[in-house]
């Protein structure tokens, strides 16, 4: 993309319906500095995850509320995105067909969105207008199997192709793949599955630039998994396990996010509890990792980050703390520094930038 670049960064905030749930910030590309945009009113109770389109055009926020329109079950929430000013304008929202929508990811043409709900274990496909629009669900997959006691799918996300979709349940210890789109407007069944240890908990997923490996951070036993990827059949497959936790911490911690450095050569993890964002190097031919360190997050229950299109800054959330704090990236190390001062927010839950040329 030409330079000089602006970004806007959208925060939504788990707030229960007692304040507002998203946020608009303007960040400068060369300094790191955020800069509030506004603070919108819109419907959104408690948001859980946002995505925006291929184009930037549109914004979608999962949206943990009891019913839509007397619909039981969470919402899917679409904005209209402003380019120029990074502003929103609240377009619709439909019921996402399962209880706390946790995750949600466009299909590359946006034709379709498809949303992870914790709360019943599902993945559904929701169709999206040409006016950016949500559709209710067209097609639902659970992941509850008969011997299952309880599933709660907590991702879902295309390979760089946009050829199939993983979801990882951290509920059932599984990784789904899915070719939704095959048939028509259909999820259809899991074309291949994951089985990672017993108790894991896979919670968040991420894909190397070169498509051919994909990590996975898990919740409860604190591990980055490594698997190779097949990028023509979709199937994965483990071929190592790294903790994201410093050797000999015991406390109680989440393995949280994940996210691999656009250059491919770095990763991080969050961890709540450790509050610290876990960065190892990769090697781009094996796929596997090797610990560099951890950076504390400068506060409680780092959730979730982000990492700007050029690699220069990560950003963090911390939910229990009220803060989202920005580090700067050593791009020869993959270290991080705090640069700036932190900002006060309220509960964030996700972060997502969004590039445009000034």
């Amino acid at each position: 993309m030409a330079s000089p670049l602006v970004y806007f960064l959208y925060v939504v905030c788990s707030m229960d319906g007692k304040g507002p749930a998203l946020h608009i910030f303007r960040m400068n590309a060369e300094s790191g500095a955020l800069t509030p945009v506004d603070t919108p009113e819109t419907p959104l109770r408690t948001g859980l995850f946002c995505e925006t389109d291929a184009s930037g055009k549109f914004l979608y926020v999962a949206d943990f509320v009891p019913d839509v329109d007397g619909v039981p079950g969470g919402a899917v929430a679409a904005f209209s995105i402003d380019s120029g000013t990074g502003k929103v304008k609240f377009l619709n929202r439909a019921s996402c067909g399962g209880t706390v929508p946790c995750y949600a990811s466009i299909s590359p043409d946006r034709t379709y969105l498809l949303a992870a709900n914790y709360g019943d274990g599902s993945v559904t496909m929701m169709p999206i207008k040409e006016d950016g629009t949500v559709v209710p669900p067209c097609d639902r997959h659970s992941h509850l199997g008969p011997n299952d006691k309880q599933a709660n799918a907590h991702s879902i996300i295309f390979d760089p192709r946009g050829a199939f979709a993983l979801s990882a349940d951290l509920g059932v210890n599984k990784i789904f793949t899915y070719k939704p789109g095959e048939n028509g407007l259909k999820i259809g069944e899991p074309i291949s599955i994951v089985n990672t240890k017993p108790g894991a908990g896979p919670r968040h997923l991420a894909f190397h630039p070169n498509g051919k490996f994909v990590y996975c951070q898990t919740e409860y036993d604190n591990t980055v998994i490594v698997m190779s990827y097949n990028v023509e059949t979709g199937a994965a497959k483990i071929i190592q396990t790294e903790s994201s936790l410093p050797a000999g911490f015991t406390a109680k911690t989440y393995g949280a996010d994940i996210l691999v450095h656009p250059s491919g050569k770095f990763l991080y993890s969050t961890n709540r509890g450790h509050d610290s964002i876990a960065i190892f190097s990769v090697d781009s031919e094996t796929g596997k990792i090797a610990p560099i360190g951890h950076e504390p997050t400068q506060g409680k229950f780092p959730r979730d980050f982000t990492i700007d299109p050029m690699g220069k800054f990560l950003l963090v959330g911390n939910e229990k703390s009220d803060t989202i704090i920005t580090f700067k990236i050593d791009e020869a190390t993959g270290k991080l520094a705090a640069v700036g001062q932190p900002i006060a927010i309220t509960k964030p839950s996700c972060l997502k930038l969004v590039a445009v040329s000034e």
